[in-house]
C-alpha cells in the first residue's frame, strides 16, 4: 500500500495525477494541475514541482494538501476495520469530491495575516506548550525550549523591521526573501550552523501559521546553501573512558557499602534535593496471565548523587552508543537475558534496536537493576518519573557532564572550528567543555570502526538508516598514519637503534616475594569489582607469577 505522484501525458498536456497501490492493483487519482514534464521531479517528494515552474509553489502546495486528503480516506477506512482496497478508496474518493462541491457553493471569507502578527501569536504558543513541562516559578521568564525559539526571533523581527518595515506578507516568503535573511545573518557572524537553525526555525513557523489558518502562502522549501559540516568530530579516547570509569569520587557509597562522605563537596551552592536521588526498589505485579501489569512497593530504596548517576548514563551510552532519549528512558524490560542483548525502542526512528552486551554495559547495568522491577527506569534522576520531563532532562544533564569531565581533568586540548558565511575561525578549547551525550555515542562508533568491527554492525547498533551517515559519527584515527612506511626499513640519521628496538632491550624489574603477593591482591580486588575482564586477569597473573 503506497502512495506517490506521477506524470500522465494525455492529448491536452501532462498532467499529475496520484498512484494509488493496494496488494496487485492500482488506481488513479487526479487533483487537476497541469505541468511541463521537465519540471516535474520527484513524485515521491512533498515537493514534486521543480522550482522551475513558475507556479511551483502554490502547486505543491496544493498536491501536498491532496495527499493528505486521500490519505486521510485510507486511515478512515482502516479504523472501521476494513481493507482500503483500490474500489473502496476510489469510492470514497469521489463522495469526498462532491461534498467539496457543494461547499464551493457556500462564500467563505479569506484572511491573510502579516508576518509580525503571526509571530507574535507563535511564540505565545511556543510559551505556552512547554509551560507544562517544568515547575512554575522557572517559567515565568520562560522555558528553556521557548527561550532559545524567542532568541532566534530577535533576528528574524530585526530583519523583516529593517527590510520591510514590518509589512511583510506570507506571500512574499520566497527564495528571495530566504536569500536576504540569510544575507543579513551572516552580517550579524552568526556562525553558519547556528544560521542554519534560525532559518528552520522560521521554515517551522510558516507550516504552523499555514496549519493553523494564519495564511496559504509562504515558501518552506528552502534550504541553507552555506556549510555547515565543517566540524571536526571529536570524540573521547580509551584511556580517557578509562579515567572516567575508574574515577569513584561522586559515589554516595565507598566500595565497602560505607557512606562516602566526600561526595558532597562537587555539589557547592546545590540544594540537597537536587544532589541526592533516592531511588525506590519497586516489586514487579503480574496479572492472572502472567504479564507484568505494574510494580508494587517495597518500602526500601537506594540513594545515588546526581553525578554519579549522570556520569554512569554517560558511560552506558558510550558502552550501547544509545541516544540521551533512550538513556532515560530504558527499563529492565528492555534487555533480552537469552540473547544478551538490548532491544529498545529508538524515540527518533521508532525502529527497534538489538545493542550486545559488553563488560562496560555489564557492569553499569548490573548495579541499577539489583533488586529493581524491570518496569522502572534503569537510571534514577532528580525530576519527575515520566519519560517526557526524564528527555527533557538532556539540557541539565548535558551541562552535568561537562563540568564532570572538569573535576575528573579531562584537559585534552581540541580543535573548534566556526564558520559565518565563507569565513572560519579555529582554536583550541579544553575537551571537557565540548562534552555533551552525543559526544558518547560518536565515541562508541569510533572506538568500534578503529577497534575492527565490521561498519555495517557499527551503523546497525546505532540505528543509522546506512553507513554513511555512520561515517559522520567517527572520529579520524592517525595513530597508525607514522607507521604507514615502515616496511623501507631506514633509520633515522643519527639513531641506531628504533624507539620499537629499544623497547624490546628494556629488561624487566624483578619483584620480590612480598611485591608479587602485593600486586596478586591489587590484582584480584579488581577483577572482583569487574574493573577488568578475566581474561586480562588471567594474562597478568601468569606474568606476576
Amino acid at each position: 500500500m503506497r502512495l506517490y505522484y506521477k506524470l500522465k501525458n494525455v492529448k491536452s498536456g501532462s498532467y499529475v495525477i496520484l498512484k494509488y497501490k493496494f496488494k496487485s492493483k492500482e488506481i488513479d487519482l487526479s487533483p487537476s494541475i497541469k505541468v511541463n514534464q521537465r519540471d516535474f521531479g520527484d513524485g515521491r517528494s512533498d515537493n514534486p514541482i521543480k522550482r522551475t515552474d513558475t507556479e511551483y509553489l502554490k502547486k505543491n502546495e496544493v498536491l501536498r494538501g491532496f495527499k493528505e486528503e486521500v490519505n486521510q480516506i485510507i486511515f478512515k477506512i482502516q479504523f472501521e476495520g476494513v481493507e482500503p482496497t483500490c474500489e473502496m478508496v476510489r469510492n470514497q474518493f469521489k463522495k469526498m469530491e462532491k461534498e467539496k462541491f457543494f461547499e464551493s457553493k457556500i462564500p467563505t471569507q479569506s484572511t491573510s495575516f502579516l508576518v509580525t502578527y503571526v509571530i507574535e501569536k507563535y511564540l505565545t504558543h511556543v510559551e505556552t506548550n512547554s509551560k507544562g513541562k517544568y515547575k512554575v516559578d522557572e517559567w515565568k521568564s520562560g522555558t528553556p525550549y521557548s527561550k532559545s525559539v524567542r532568541s532566534r526571533f530577535v533576528h528574524i523581527q530585526k530583519f523583516i523591521k529593517d527590510t520591510y518595515d514590518d509589512n511583510l506578507d506570507f506571500y512574499e516568503v520566497v527564495d528571495e526573501f530566504y536569500d536576504k535573511l540569510q544575507t543579513f545573518l551572516i552580517g550579524l557572524n552568526l556562525s553558519n550552523v547556528t544560521i542554519s537553525k534560525i532559518v528552520s526555525q522560521f521554515r517551522q513557523f510558516v507550516r504552523w501559521s499555514q496549519k493553523n489558518n494564519y495564511t496559504k502562502g509562504g515558501d518552506t522549501s528552502y534550504k541553507v546553501s552555506l556549510p555547515t559540516n565543517y566540524k571536526t568530530i571529536n570524540t573521547l579516547t580509551e584511556v580517557e573512558i578509562t579515567q572516567m570509569f575508574k574515577f569513584m569520587g561522586f559515589n554516595y557509597q565507598n566500595e565497602d557499602g560505607k557512606v562516602n562522605p566526600d561526595s558532597i563537596q562537587y555539589y557547592k551552592n546545590w540544594k540537597e534535593r537536587d544532589y541526592f536521588i533516592t531511588d525506590e526498589l519497586m516489586g514487579t505485579k503480574k496479572g492472572v496471565d502472567g504479564r507484568l501489569v505494574g510494580t508494587i512497593p517495597t518500602g526500601k530504596f537506594r540513594t545515588f548523587t546526581t553525578y554519579e548517576v549522570i556520569l554512569d548514563m554517560f558511560l552506558f551510552g558510550v558502552s550501547t552508543g544509545l541516544r540521551w532519549s533512550n538513556l532515560v528512558t530504558i527499563k529492565g524490560i528492555n534487555y533480552d537475558f537469552d540473547t544478551k542483548k538490548f532491544n529498545p525502542i529508538q524515540l527518533k526512528t521508532k525502529s527497534k534496536v538489538h545493542i550486545q552486551e559488553n563488560d562496560l554495559s555489564s557492569y553499569i547495568w548490573m548495579k541499577y537493576v539489583k533488586n529493581k522491577s524491570s518496569l522502572q527506569y534503569v537510571f534514577p534522576l532528580p525530576c519527575k518519573e515520566n519519560d517526557k520531563s526524564r528527555r527533557e532532562y538532556n539540557t541539565k544533564g548535558n551541562n552535568h557532564i561537562k563540568q564532570i569531565c572538569k573535576i575528573i581533568g579531562l584537559n585534552r586540548r581540541v580543535e573548534m572550528v566556526t564558520m559565518s558565511g565563507d569565513n572560519s575561525t579555529e582554536e583550541k578549547v579544553y575537551i571537557h567543555s565540548m562534552v555533551s551525550f552525543h559526544m558518547g555515542r560518536k565515541t562508541h562508533s569510533t572506538i568500534g570502526i578503529q577497534g575492527g568491527v565490521d561498519p555495517m554492525t557499527i551503523s546497525k547498533q546505532m540505528g543509522h538508516s546506512g553507513l554513511e551517515m555512520t561515517s559522520r559519527y567517527v572520529g579520524s584515527d592517525s595513530s597508525k598514519l607514522g607507521k604507514m612506511f615502515d616496511f623501507i626499513g631506514v633509520e633515522p640519521k643519527g639513531i641506531k637503534e628504533t624507539v620499537h628496538e629499544i623497547e624490546r632491550k628494556e629488561v624487566p624489574i624483578k619483584l620480590s616475594s612480598e611485591d608479587i603477593d602485593k600486586e596478586l591482591e591489587i590484582l584480584k580486588s579488581r577483577y572482583d569489582r569487574k574493573l577488568i575482564t578475566k581474561k586480562i586477569y588471567e594474562e597478568r597473573m601468569k606474568e606476576l607469577i
